[in-house]
């Protein structure tokens, strides 16, 4: 796939956002646009998850989850990425649910609801999952939460039966060697560092160059 040219929308949380990135400029959506020559808009919004809460709060930021910020998208994108799950995982009422569901409101259900929802919105557009990047502690999950591995498999089982392209950023964690050095210099447990963004953003063009035109 040639980029150049291209027009990209990334629909994430605060790491997409370019938390703990030294400046906006570092963060790796603009790191891909500036590298590609790719027109980006950036729809990373921090502490936000995929799935509904049981009551969202319209004064909290955190509960404008991703499928109603999907509205809101540029809708001529040539290409999408999606870029969450750690947050669920990380807080939030809504339950884990089951590969069946079709409900915003557990978080298998509204990665199905947004998948399928976003292939509506871009019917042309190649479209993009990427699975939560591992994290320090996920060895102890939040109290009522599964392991983070079950949260970025649902993602990616979700995104694949919607027929979606999948960068399982998970598994690369323990198999690809810069995905893995991205894990090990998490600034904070969580957000990656400028190489971290760098690695991402170069990671994530390599792989949307190797799709066939």
């Amino acid at each position: 796939m040639i980029l150049k040219g291209k027009k990209a929308v990334f629909l994430g949380d605060s790491i997409t956002e370019g938390i703990a990135a030294s400046s906006s400029e570092k963060c790796y959506v603009s790191l891909f646009a500036k590298n590609e020559e790719v027109v980006v808009f950036n729809y990373g919004v921090g502490g936000t998850r995929i799935a509904r809460q049981s009551n969202p709060d319209t004064s909290d930021p955190r509960d404008d989850d991703f499928i109603m910020r999907s509205d809101r998208m540029a809708p001529d994108a040539d290409i999408v990425v999606v870029f969450g799950g750690t947050n669920d995982y990380g807080h939030g009422d809504a339950p884990f649910g089951t590969e069946e569901d079709e409900t915003a409101f557990t978080f298998c259900g509204a990665c199905n609801v947004l998948f399928e929802k976003l292939n509506n919105q871009f019917p042309r557009a190649v479209k993009l999952a990427l699975t939560p990047l591992g994290r320090d502690g996920e060895e102890n999950p939040p109290a009522g939460k599964r392991p983070l591995c079950e949260y970025a498999a649902a993602v990616k089982s979700a995104a694949e039966k919607h027929g979606w392209l999948v960068l399982d950023l998970y598994a690369m964690c323990k198999t690809d060697p810069a995905i893995a050095q991205v894990r090990r210099q998490l600034a904070d447990g969580l957000h990656p560092d400028d190489l971290g963004h760098a690695l991402l953003a170069g990671k994530i063009a390599e792989f949307l160059k190797g799709i066939p035109e």
